[in-house]
C-alpha cells in the first residue's frame, strides 16, 4: 500500500513540476518550457538519489522526518509559529508526515518539487535579464549551467537547504516585479527567517545595497526602497545574534564563534579542512572551489569537484573583462546576487571546516553567482559584437543620407 501511495505522490509532484513552467516562464518560448520540463525530470532523479543516501538515519533529513512523525500536536502549533531552525523544520515536516500520511520517500519528492520551484525562478531570471548567450567549450552556456549536479542534489531532498534554495529564487523572482509579486517576497523572507535568519538578513542587505547602486530609478525611489530593505535587515539582527549564539554582534564575538564552529565541524569527519590558519583569500577559494579532484573521497565529492572545476574556469574567464564597468551596467537583481554571494562567502568561508558542509552551504549562493557570470559574458558579447554592428548600421545610414544629400559631407 505504501508503494502505491508513494507512486501517487511522485506522479502528482512531478506533474506539478511539469506544469509549473507554464506559469513562471509563460512569456517565454515553448523551447524554454521544454528545457524546464527536462530539468524537472533531471531534478526528481536527484531527489530519488538523495532519498537512498538519507533513508534510515542518513543525515539531518531523516532526523527532521522522524521528529515530525513523533511530534505532539501542541508542539507543532508552537514550533510552526515560534520555532527557528531545526524546530521549525520539524514542524514544517509535521504537515506531510501526519496530515497527509506521507512516507519519507514521498516527502522527499515534495521537497524535490520545492527545489524545482527555485530552479524555475532562477531560470526565469536568467532568461529575462541576460540577453546574449555564450558558447562555452562547444556548449551553449544557458541552459547548460542549470544542469550542474550539485545544483540539484542539495536542493532535491528533505532539509533546510532545499527550503532556502526555493526562498532565494522566489525572493529574487518577486523583486523583478515587486508591485505584483510582493506576497512572494514576503513569504520567502518569512520562511528563510524561520529556517536560517542570517540568510534572510543577507538577502535584505544584499538587495538593499544593489538597489542603492541601481541607476534606472530616481534617487528618491532608491533611497526609500533601500532604507526599507536595510531597515528590515536591522530588525532581524537580534534574531540572528540569538540564532548563531553570540551575545553581541561584534567582530571578536563572531570570530570566536566561528573558531568554535570550525572545531566542531572538524571532529569525526574525513572531509575536514583546517581553515583556521588560512589567510582570508585562501578561505574564500576553499569555500568556492573545493573539493577538487585531489579532495575527492566519494562519488559525491567527485561530482562536486566537476562542478567546482567548471565554476573555477567560468570565474577566471568572466572576471578578467572590465569588472567595474560590467558590474555598473548589471541589472539590479544581478547586482543583488553578487552582493549576496560575497556576503555568504565571507560569512561561511570563515566558519566552516568541513567540505561536505561547505558544498551544502555554497549551493544557496551558486545560482546567483552563475547568473552573474552569465551576465559578464553577455555584456562582453554586447560590447564586442552588438555595439560594433550597431555602429556599422548607423554608418551605413549616414552614408546613404550623404549620397542623397551631398551637403551633409560638407558640413
Amino acid at each position: 500500500m505504501d508503494l502505491i501511495f508513494d507512486f501517487f505522490w511522485t506522479l502528482l509532484f512531478l506533474a506539478a513540476a511539469m506544469v509549473l513552467p507554464k506559469y513562471i516562464v509563460y512569456q517565454f518560448s515553448p523551447a524554454d518550457r521544454r528545457n524546464l520540463q527536462w530539468l524537472a525530470v533531471y531534478h526528481f532523479v536527484f531527489g530519488i538519489v538523495f532519498y537512498f543516501f538519507t533513508r534510515n538515519g542518513g543525515g539531518d533529513a531523516w532526523t527532521y522526518w522522524t521528529a515530525a512523525k513523533e511530534m505532539a500536536p501542541k508542539d507543532f502549533r508552537n514550533f510552526i509559529f515560534t520555532g527557528e531552525g531545526t524546530r521549525f523544520m520539524e514542524a514544517f515536516n509535521y504537515i506531510p508526515a501526519n496530515f497527509f500520511g506521507m512516507s519519507f520517500f514521498a516527502n522527499t519528492m515534495l521537497y524535490s518539487l520545492l527545489g524545482f520551484v527555485g530552479i524555475s525562478c532562477f531560470y526565469s531570471i536568467a532568461k529575462e535579464l541576460i540577453p546574449y548567450n555564450k558558447i562555452f567549450f562547444g556548449f551553449i552556456m544557458f541552459p547548460l549551467v542549470f544542469f550542474l549536479p550539485n545544483l540539484h542534489f542539495w536542493s532535491a531532498g528533505v532539509g533546510k537547504d532545499t527550503v532556502l534554495f526555493m526562498c532565494i529564487g522566489i525572493f529574487a523572482y518577486g523583486l523583478l516585479k515587486p508591485q505584483k509579486r510582493m506576497p512572494f517576497v514576503l513569504l520567502s523572507l518569512f520562511l528563510s527567517a524561520a529556517v536560517r535568519p542570517h540568510i534572510a538578513l543577507f538577502l535584505l542587505v544584499s538587495f538593499g545595497l544593489a538597489y542603492m547602486f541601481g541607476g534606472k530609478t530616481t534617487l528618491f525611489q532608491r533611497a526609500v526602497f533601500s532604507v526599507f530593505l536595510l531597515g528590515a535587515g536591522l530588525a532581524l539582527l537580534p534574531v540572528v545574534t540569538k540564532f548563531i549564539g553570540v551575545e553581541e554582534l561584534s567582530t571578536a564575538a563572531v570570530t570566536k564563534k566561528a573558531e568554535i564552529q570550525v572545531g566542531n565541524l572538524k571532529q569525526g569527519s574525513g572531509s575536514a579542512v583546517d581553515v583556521t590558519g588560512y589567510p582570508l583569500p585562501l578561505k574564500v577559494v576553499t569555500f568556492l572551489y573545493r573539493p577538487l579532484f585531489f579532495d575527492a573521497h566519494s562519488i559525491g565529492s567527485l561530482l562536486s569537484s566537476v562542478d567546482n572545476i567548471f565554476l573555477l574556469i567560468l570565474s577566471f574567464l568572466a572576471l578578467k573583462f572590465r569588472m567595474v564597468e560590467t558590474f555598473r551596467n548589471a541589472p539590479f537583481i544581478i547586482k543583488g546576487f553578487l552582493f549576496f554571494g560575497i556576503l555568504g562567502t565571507l560569512a561561511f568561508s570563515t566558519s566552516l571546516g568541513n567540505l561536505g558542509v561547505m558544498v551544502r552551504m555554497k549551493n544557496m549562493f551558486t545560482p546567483g553567482i552563475l547568473i552573474y557570470f552569465m551576465w559578464c559574458y553577455s555584456y562582453r558579447l554586447y560590447l564586442e559584437r552588438v555595439v560594433p554592428a550597431q555602429l556599422q548600421k548607423i554608418n551605413r545610414k549616414l552614408q546613404k543620407k550623404s549620397l542623397k544629400n551631398p551637403e551633409i559631407v560638407n558640413t
